[in-house]
């Protein structure tokens, strides 16, 4: 019992960060923000995150952004590099198609050219991938766009634990007995 409301709050409290996030991104695409507003806005988003940053919010700040990205047309790969570029188009997939579970899959699995990088490297290396995708997208797109047709949030709780700079996944479905 305890256990299924701690993941209806989970998945709750997920849901309503991922409408702040959708705000302030449709928001700034909309206001066609500088890359200083971005990077301003993004260094709140994680200074306020605290430990949910690594935990939960960066995924779904990523997820957020290939939901932009979904709606503003094809991925352009705007980086150069060939894995950083199949991880946007398939992670925009899947957020595209609200295929979740593949979307953390293929989250977990962001390249990185140091195979010790840690968790976090790996979330701010992706995010930083999917905001240079975005920007050039939004900056071609005539605003302010039509968001109707911007794909759901995330739907399910997520919540990563890190032991020795691995990621696992725990899904919403974690043992909340250990957290009363």
């Amino acid at each position: 019992m305890v256990a299924g409301m701690v993941e209806e709050i989970l998945v709750q409290s997920q849901l309503e960060v991922q409408r702040a996030m959708t705000a302030l991104v449709a928001g700034n695409i909309d206001a066609r923000a500088d890359e200083a507003r971005w990077e301003n806005e993004l260094a709140e988003l994680v200074y306020a995150s605290e430990e949910a940053w690594e935990r939960c919010n960066a995924f779904l700040f990523g997820y957020t952004l290939a939901r932009h990205i979904a709606v503003l047309g094809p991925v352009t790969a705007v980086t150069g590099d060939a894995s950083e570029a199949a991880f946007t188009s398939e992670f925009v997939a899947c957020a595209g198609s609200g295929r979740g579970g593949d979307a953390i899959a293929r989250w977990l699995s962001f390249p990185v050219a140091n195979p010790r990088a840690t968790a976090k490297t790996r979330q701010v290396a992706a995010v930083t991938v999917l905001l240079h995708e975005l920007r050039a997208k939004a900056a071609a797109a005539s605003v302010p766009v039509d968001w109707s047709a911007r794909p759901g949030p995330f739907a399910d709780g997520v919540w990563f634990e890190f032991t020795s700079d691995t990621p696992g996944v725990v899904p919403a479905e974690f043992d909340a007995a250990a957290f009363v």
